[in-house]
């Protein structure tokens, strides 16, 4: 499966490749670079994180994370996805901004889906249902 993870954390990032080991995977922590990548390349699964370590309103490096929706997070790549080549894709968000990433799901709406408990926000580390949800997307597909 072709996979987009939007991520700022190099442990995060490391620990994606490792559990989606042989599957084509593109890796960004930067949001404008992905939507450029959401506008140029098809993907089966987009994994979204929502603090990118850019502050919104100042558009500075931060470790600040529950940031407001806006340029350089998340939401930003949310936007582009209802009306981008990916619109069919599954998205999946992976953020502990559950603000955000209700900002995220209400742009992403139709195509999103609710993998945590009811609530648009998964963490994937401490998730022992990963796997269970590529495989659900496979099977899908």
């Amino acid at each position: 499966m072709k996979i987009l993870i939007v991520e700022d954390n190099p442990d995060r990032q490391n620990k994606f490749q490792e559990i989606l080991k042989g599957h084509d995977l593109t890796i960004t922590a930067s949001s404008k670079e992905a939507v450029n990548l959401v506008n140029a390349s098809k993907y089966d699964i987009i994994f979204l994180d929502h603090d990118l370590g850019v502050d919104p309103k100042t558009g500075e490096k931060t470790e600040r994370v529950y940031l407001a929706s806006g340029p350089g997070t998340g939401y930003e790549v949310a936007e582009q996805i209802p009306t981008s080549i990916n619109k069919e894709a599954t998205v999946v968000l992976h953020t502990w901004n559950f603000p955000g990433a209700k900002n995220m799901a209400e742009v992403i709406k139709p195509n999103f889906e609710v993998h945590s408990s009811g609530v648009p926000h998964v963490a994937p580390f401490l998730m022992p249902r990963f796997n269970h949800i590529i495989k659900a997307i496979q099977e899908k597909k």
